[in-house]
């Protein structure tokens, strides 16, 4: 294959394995390891029952996830830095706070490895945020599903309770990505 035909089309940190088979066909409680210190925050879904708005010259109401994409897309196609998403959709606002608070923390940590981190803006409606640690490496099987235990109880040990509460309490920390099979698109726009 000519390396200018290869593409990055999935970051799949949930299951590192050797050899040359796709995990679909790995047999099931085959050994795996996963690694948490990928975070993959996305804007708020909206409660049931209400709705957010853009406030910028093009108003708009979003009830669905799509609806907050298709916004944003339309925003940026127009020219909005992600600044200007930030103060339209405040959704998006509290989401690209928490990325930044997220990579500053880490980058002020005392911890020379934390200070190896980078996030980026998917395109979508958030952001990834990956940093170096080598505690955020964990085994599992196949056919575990790990996802609840890497967001519930290992990243915030790793990153901190109070700094993890924060993040959640601004935008959604999805965890799906940490299950078996799972991974993160790389996105378009590093911060």
């Amino acid at each position: 294959m000519d390396p200018q035909d290869r593409q990055l089309e999935l970051i799949c940190t949930s299951a590192l394995h050797f050899g040359n088979i796709l995990f679909k066909e790995l047999e099931e409680g085959a050994p795996l390891v996963g690694y948490a210190c990928v975070s993959d925050l996305d804007a708020r879904k909206p409660p049931i029952h209400s709705s957010q708005q853009f406030t910028d010259e093009q108003p708009r109401v979003f009830v669905t996830n799509d609806d907050l994409k298709e916004g944003i897309r339309q925003r940026i196609d127009s020219g909005l830095t992600l600044k200007d998403l930030a103060e339209c959709c405040p959704a998006f606002g509290k989401t690209w706070r928490a990325a930044k608070k997220l990579l500053f923390r880490l980058e002020q940590s005392d911890d020379k490895n934390l200070k190896k981190a980078c996030a980026w803006f998917t395109g979508g409606k958030g952001f990834r945020v990956v940093w170096w640690d080598e505690l955020g490496f964990y085994s599992y099987q196949t056919g575990d599903r790990v996802s609840d235990w890497v967001v519930g109880h290992l990243l915030p040990q790793l990153i901190g309770k109070e700094l993890f509460e924060e993040i959640q309490s601004l935008c959604d920390w999805d965890k799906n990505i940490h299950d078996g099979g799972k991974g993160v698109e790389p996105g378009i726009c590093i911060l």
